[in-house]
């Protein structure tokens, strides 16, 4: 068995040795003779060799010299070899017939070489092979897939600009923000909505102002700009002095006005935005009932009497009218954007969230080993950034899916308790929820943020090998449901590996065993079996990101800094929706070129409870961990096609007719008829696999 050598020199000699073995003795004595000449005047110069004597024939003590000078070069440098004596050539003008006879026996040394499992980073290695990451499909860029071609072609912009948007407005914009979420508001009726909501509200409010100052009554300026102009305010002290029939007719021209501008609006959203859906307007017409009840605050006392006013009438007959084609188009199975774009292809028999598991979450999967799929390490923020969609996507695919609100809002503790915890082991890794003091509080005391942290006892049962929690204390239905703390199971993902182990990579960092001298270092952090080993940083892991880190202290418990557990790479900060949900878009588009944004995940599922044909319990539990209710789960996640929804029918009808075959063999001699029509009426249901299985059976193949 040969050697393993440390210098290239030993490497030039087990070729030559190589060269005896399997060629002719002149043969062999001549390719030795050009590949240790070949060496000596050019690689040993490129890697830095200086003759003892400067003379332009290089002699036999001078080609000692360089064969000396290579045997103390390490076989690390292989992979340069190749660049550097090119280089060299180039560099000395070498002529083409040298390069040619000299640089050729070279790189027979090289190939001979890396063929070897001792070739730095060998290639054909198993282990080489294992740390690839498939190359990319080549699907294209995410912005050639058009979801909503009308509306993508109209880049309108029509909001407010915050020059355009004065102290007075500002004000009353600020005002309405906490008349809709703030913990205590006086003269309010209404139930208080999460931030989120009321923040889409404030959108809403300088989409219509916006509107109405750019194309609506262009003649009005910014100081004109109020709330008033959506919704008139006739109080009940301006009514008092009018007669009845003054005071209806005033009410008919204010809910006149009313339906006349948000007919006007909603025809400028079709004609010159694009944007027909339903669903929208039903949105813009809940944030126009909203800033009514603003400003219709201090003259009601109860929710009931909002009723009373006629102005309210007028905005529930358009939410009416539209709700009534939402459900329609729900009915229909419309949508303003073409969803062939934004669903996986689904092959017959098969559900979209198993073609999901089995290609998209297998490639994210492999795209976190070490090495691209050139064999190149991956850089250090690159690979951070693959443990990261990942670890999203595997989320979404492998648990029910909450909303991406959940993700975008979850924080992880930057210390721990000085004391160990009594139920942590002596060896475990602990990585803590931060106590009360230093958490974010509601109106009431309660924790309203969201925190991933690893623990060893849970709910009165002990853990050995710890499981990681994600507590979610602020929702969008956090109200119906309260506090939920979910295990995140350790599940075994499609290379093998068990999520924890991504997970923890992602959060501190993956160490490289191998790589060249020059980069590698002793491996002296926390786990006991890297101890002592020589590598690299693969990456630092989120520390990649330099996420902005939020101090929090309290003079019981001392210092609790806090991060987003998932950072955008850019500016170390939260996702905001939109960021996130491109993001994740954009790494499911580039493995199945589809739009696949984290909601489209919930309809997916749903989908998915229908085609499957769980029962209504399992349902109803799956709304529960998808954090909505199976009424709304049923209504409004759910896209099975006509022909998910016509297959129990269809497969019922096909079982019946069976039977009836069946009773009619019974009377009957032609056996051999009836067998061969239930053959035939059973055919079209096969799968391709199904009838080639078929054909082999019938052909005694």
């Amino acid at each position: 068995m040969q050697n393993i050598p440390d210098s290239i020199g030993e490497v030039i000699e087990q070729f030559c040795d190589l060269i005896h073995l399997t060629q002719p003795e002149d043969r062999a004595k001549n390719i030795c003779r050009e590949v240790k000449s070949g060496a000596a005047r050019f690689l040993a110069p490129a890697l830095g060799f200086q003759p003892p004597h400067s003379r332009k024939r290089m002699r036999k003590v001078d080609q000692k010299a360089a064969m000396a000078f290579l045997s103390t070069k390490s076989v690390q440098l292989l992979p340069k070899m190749l660049g550097l004596m090119d280089a060299y050539f180039e560099e000395r003008h070498i002529k083409l017939s040298i390069r040619n006879t000299y640089g050729g026996r070279l790189r027979k040394v090289h190939d001979f070489a890396a063929e070897q499992p001792w070739y730095p980073g060998y290639r054909k290695s198993i282990r080489f092979q294992d740390e690839c990451a498939p190359p990319l499909p080549g699907l294209g860029d995410m912005t050639h897939t058009i979801v909503m071609p009308g509306k993508c072609n109209r880049k309108w912009r029509y909001r407010l600009t915050s020059d355009e948007i004065i102290t007075q407005l500002q004000a009353e914009l600020e005002d309405f923000r906490a008349f809709c979420c703030a913990s205590h508001y006086l003269s309010r009726a209404i139930k208080i909505c999460s931030e989120s909501t009321a923040n889409k509200h404030i959108e809403t409010a300088e989409l219509f102002l916006g509107w109405w100052i750019h194309y609506y009554q262009p003649e009005i300026t910014p100081n004109d700009l109020s709330l008033q102009l959506l919704i008139p305010v006739i109080t009940v002290d301006e009514l008092e002095d009018l007669s009845p029939k003054v005071q209806k007719q005033k009410w008919r021209e204010a809910k006149a006005t009313v339906k006349a501008w948000v007919h006007n609006y909603f025809e400028f959203m079709g004609d010159h935005v694009g944007a027909y859906s339903p669903n929208t307007r039903l949105g813009r017409l809940h944030s126009l009932q909203r800033i009514a009840h603003w400003l219709y605050r201090h003259e009601v006392e109860s929710l009931s009497e909002y009723n009373q006013i006629p102005i309210f009438q007028a905005i529930a007959d358009l939410r009416r009218e539209w709700k009534d084609k939402a459900t329609e188009w729900k009915r229909q199975n419309k949508s303003v954007a073409d969803r062939s774009k934004k669903w996986p292809d689904t092959p017959p028999n098969t559900t979209a969230l198993a073609v999901l598991r089995q290609g998209l979450l297998t490639n994210l999967c492999l795209r976190c080993r070490p090495r691209s799929a050139c064999g190149t390490l991956h850089k250090n923020l690159s690979q951070a950034k693959f443990y990261a969609t990942f670890l999203m996507w595997a989320e979404l695919a492998f648990e029910p899916p909450r909303r991406q609100q959940e993700f975008r809002t979850r924080r992880i503790a930057l210390a721990c308790p000085i004391t160990r915890p009594r139920e942590v082991p002596p060896d475990g890794f602990y990585h803590p929820l931060p106590p009360a003091e230093v958490r974010e509080l509601d109106a009431e005391g309660k924790p309203k943020d969201n925190y991933l942290y690893k623990t060893y006892f849970h709910h009165g049962k002990e853990y050995p090998k710890g499981i990681w929690i994600r507590q979610i204390t602020t929702y969008k239905t956090n109200r119906t449901y309260g506090q939920q703390d979910i295990i995140l199971p350790n599940r075994m993902m499609p290379d093998g590996k068990p999520i924890y182990d991504y997970l923890e990579s992602y959060l501190y960092g993956t160490w490289y065993c191998g790589g060249t001298h020059e980069a590698a270092s002793l491996y002296d952090w926390w786990d006991p079996e890297l101890k002592g080993r020589r590598g690299r940083w693969l990456t630092g892991g989120v520390m990649e990101f330099q996420p902005a880190l939020q101090h929090v202290s309290h003079p019981k418990v001392g210092d609790w800094p806090w991060m987003p557990c998932f950072p955008t790479p850019n500016t170390g900060r939260a996702y905001t929706p939109s960021k996130m949900s491109s993001s994740l878009a954009r790494a499911a588009h580039q493995w199945t070129g589809k739009r696949i944004a984290p909601h489209m995940m919930r309809n997916i599922w749903a989908t998915w409870a229908f085609q499957v044909g769980l029962g209504d319990k399992a349902v109803h539990s799956l709304a529960y961990a998808m954090g909505t209710s199976y009424d709304i789960l049923k209504r409004t996640y759910e896209k099975s096609t006509p022909e998910d929804k016509r297959r129990p029918i269809e497969e019922a009808v096909d079982e019946d007719l069976l039977e009836y075959l069946a009773q009619i063999e019974e009377h009957t001699t032609d056996k051999t008829g009836v067998e061969l029509r239930k053959v035939l009426h059973l055919l079209p249901r096969l799968s391709k696999e199904e009838l080639q299985t078929v054909q082999k059976v019938v052909l005694g193949g």
